[in-house]
Parts: structure tokens; C-alpha cells; sequence
């Protein structure tokens, strides 16, 4: 038995990232987590995509204002609550990885919560892939079953914005693979 090599695995965990999110159940969710650590934090998207160089672009919410609220609020010592969605809706901005993954989306308590903070969180702490104890405030912010947006975890909610951005921007490298190497 072969190995499958880093296309073949960044096809299947692409093509299992849209099976959860249509899911959508709350271990669905949270098993996004895993997926999305595994193709943006740890590489897989990169190494799947060295051959065939795609500008992979993700459009999200242009957050540059957001930015500037939050510097404005951590000048004036303010910890009141600000909040974004991550996929776009009227002031769309395409980013590239390392741009997406330093998106804010929420500044509460003196704290801004970025994505890449979020994937790693979700992850490694609340049973993505692991499940640890968090540690610092932000891990402590990010698990806590009482941020609620309604009748959902907020983390959730964006966990499912952060999974829809992402299929989108990978469906380019998901069909050049698909073709070239004729999967599924």
C-alpha cells in the first residue's frame, strides 16, 4: 500500500470539510477545526499547492475599520464588546493566507480575537484534534460555552464563517487537482 501523497490528502480533507459543514452539527463544527488547522496552519495547502502556484485568494470582510475601532477602544481603555462576521457582505476584500489567518473578528474584555487563534483554539484545546485545558484568557475567551450569539456559541458562528471563506478560496487548487490527477 502507497502513501497517499500531499494532493491526494489536501483533495480528501478539502472534500470532508464540505461534508461537515453541511452537516453542520455541533461535533461537525468542531471537527472543522481540525480540518481547517490541518490545510492552513500546518501547511497542507502550500504543499498541495507547490506544483501548481494558484494565487489563492479569500474573501472576507474588509477589516481595516474594525482595526481602527479596536486601537481607538484599547487607547480610551475601553473593554466593551465589538464584534464582526468574517465572510463578506457589503465591503468584500480578497487576502491571502498569512492575512486571513490575522483577521480580527471580535474585541472583548481588553482582547482582540484573531482566526488563526481561533482554528489553533478550537483545535488543540476543544477537541478538534486535541483536548487540553485552555490556558491563557484568549484560549479561556474562545472555549467559553457562555459566549452565545443568540442561541449559538459565537465561536461557532464564526468557525462556520472561517470554514464557508475557506471552501471558497480552495475550490480553484480542489479542481486543478481533481483534473490533473483525475480524483473521485
Amino acid at each position: 500500500m502507497r502513501l497517499l501523497n500531499e494532493e491526494e490528502i489536501f483533495f480528501s480533507t478539502y472534500l470532508e470539510l464540505i461534508e461537515r459543514q453541511k452537516k453542520g452539527t455541533k461535533y461537525d463544527i468542531l471537527m472543522t477545526s481540525g480540518l481547517l488547522r490541518k490545510l492552513l496552519l500546518d501547511n497542507l495547502l502550500n504543499l498541495a499547492n507547490k506544483k501548481h502556484k494558484l494565487k489563492i485568494l479569500f474573501e472576507i470582510e474588509d477589516f481595516s475599520n474594525f482595526k481602527n475601532e479596536i486601537i481607538e477602544s484599547k487607547k480610551k481603555n475601553e473593554n466593551f464588546l465589538r464584534y464582526r462576521r468574517i465572510g463578506p457582505s457589503q465591503d468584500k476584500k480578497k487576502v491571502n493566507l498569512q492575512t486571513f489567518l490575522k483577521a480580527p473578528f471580535y474585541y472583548v474584555d481588553g482582547e482582540t480575537l484573531y482566526i488563526k487563534e481561533l482554528i489553533k483554539t478550537y483545535a488543540n484545546k476543544a477537541g478538534g484534534i486535541h483536548v487540553d485545558n485552555p490556558n491563557t484568557k484568549i484560549e479561556k475567551l474562545i472555549t467559553n460555552p457562555n459566549f452565545h450569539f443568540f442561541e449559538t456559541p459565537y465561536t461557532e458562528v464564526v468557525l462556520r464563517d472561517i470554514t464557508e471563506v475557506t471552501i471558497k478560496a480552495l475550490v480553484p487548487l480542489a479542481t486543478t487537482i481533481q483534473i490533473l490527477g483525475k480524483l473521485r
